[in-house]
């Protein structure tokens, strides 16, 4: 988790209204058959391109709301499906924009209950969803 990759969002969305969730993908690989896939964050597709499916947990998610209510941005870094990766969203342009973010990889913190592991035994995503079958245990 140490790569760090600038996405910015006029490449990725040529829309001026739009709303949608960006995410990372993690262990990504094609089988002898073709099949794409992910160790975290996969759509399920069997293709790179996800083709409107979402990301399966856990992922961190970066949300976007573009010429929302009254014209508006909106965005937000959002860990309800989980964690995989850091992120930051950092606006250019406009005024009275902030920065948002989850820059720590928390998985070092990340219960034994709760961890996603790989199959080399590294922890590799922290499933958040689980807690309701844990008593509501909480990441302190």
């Amino acid at each position: 988790m140490t790569r760090h990759q600038k996405i910015f969002l006029s490449d990725v969305i040529n829309m001026s209204k739009w709303g949608g969730r960006l995410w990372a993908r993690q262990r990504c690989s094609t089988d002898s058959s073709g099949r794409f896939s992910c160790l975290s964050g996969d759509c399920g597709t069997g293709q790179v391109a996800c083709n409107g499916a979402g990301g399966a947990p856990p992922t961190t998610l970066v949300e976007f709301t573009l010429q929302g209510d009254g014209g508006k941005d909106f965005y937000d870094v959002s860990c309800v499906d989980g964690f995989n990766v850091p992120v930051s969203v950092v606006p250019s342009g406009g005024s009275n924009c902030d920065s948002t973010s989850c820059r720590t990889n928390i998985n070092a913190r990340c219960p034994a209950e709760l961890q996603m592991v790989a199959p080399d035994g590294s922890v590799d995503g922290d499933d958040d969803r689980k807690k309701e079958k844990t008593n509501d245990r909480t990441i302190e």
